[in-house]
């Protein structure tokens, strides 16, 4: 078994290499932002991960994570399911009871995702992805009465290679964001 560490998106993920499969079974990490520390564990079926379990905890709250994937029979990501669930650590009430579905194209790219609120279902979110030449270009976001809510647009700036080093998010109209990237090439 080997570990290697990286950092992605203000996060520090050291993972656990199986050599022998060379498939990642364990993630410990860390957001930059926070002490709190988090595993994530990977469960292969046919050389495809269709299972994963998170668990943190600190002085505040419990939070548990269970990710499923389900594939087409070409072995391409038809689906995932995500499950989380906060628990308030003094009165051990659930604070917050979340399923996350989303269904992907035969590229494997997200086409749409439904987030719902267990507690608060006035809380559903639906999403829609649009792509133009597999590149993330726009998510819509509407309400559980079909309203749109919110759309997030995005603008790309290129290197040589067609991989993309600076992203700039704008929501409904606004620059929320710019995410930078430096990838080097050997």
């Amino acid at each position: 078994m080997r570990t290697i560490s990286q950092l992605i998106d203000d996060a520090t993920v050291t993972p656990e290499i199986d050599d022998t499969f060379n498939k990642i079974k364990k993630e410990i990490g860390k957001i930059s932002t926070d002490s709190i520390m988090f595993t994530v564990n990977y469960f292969y079926k046919d050389s495809l991960v269709f299972k994963t379990k998170s668990e943190t905890k600190n002085d505040i709250f419990h939070m548990k994570q269970i990710g499923k994937n389900e594939y087409n029979s070409d072995k391409t990501l038809k689906q995932t399911s995500l499950l989380n669930q906060y628990i308030d650590i003094e009165s051990n009430d659930t604070i917050s009871n979340t399923i996350e579905i989303s269904k992907y194209d035969k590229k494997e790219l997200i086409t749409e995702s439904r987030l719902s609120d267990l507690i608060k279902p006035e809380r559903n979110i639906n999403s829609k992805y649009e792509y133009e030449c597999g590149i993330l270009k726009a998510v819509k976001e509407f309400n559980d009465k079909d309203s749109l809510i919110s759309k997030t647009e995005y603008k790309y700036e290129f290197d040589k290679f067609k991989n993309w080093i600076k992203r700039e998010s704008f929501e409904n109209g606004k620059l929320e964001y710019i995410k930078t990237r430096k990838i080097e090439y050997k």
